[in-house]
């Protein structure tokens, strides 16, 4: 573990990321992640899917996944994402002295 916090995993992951020539998309840290996979009919979701995309099929049934994630230390160039993402509880709200009556 460094100093930081970072494994050593990472830290190297990161060093081999930027040894390749080109700039990365962007550095960001995911934490709380959470995965949910429901496993649905096919002709249930069929009609949501816009053209050109097809479902890609398990077992003959489709799975529809909901992520959830924080994204923590974004860059500053993407502040509208990260505000525009804030949860709820983060997000700017009205004073309750301002509330019409």
């Amino acid at each position: 573990m460094r100093a930081n916090g970072a494994s050593d995993s990472v830290c190297d992951a990161k060093r081999r990321l930027l040894s390749v020539n080109g700039d990365p998309f962007v550095f960001a840290d995911w934490e709380r992640l959470v995965f949910l996979h429901f496993v649905i009919a096919p002709e249930l979701l069929r009609p949501h899917v816009p053209q050109p995309f097809e479902l890609e099929l398990h077992e003959a049934s489709a799975v529809v996944s909901v992520v959830a994630v924080t994204i923590a230390a974004l860059p500053a160039e993407w502040a509208l994402v990260e505000q525009l993402s804030a949860p709820a509880h983060r997000a700017p709200t009205i004073p309750e002295s301002s509330h019409l009556r």
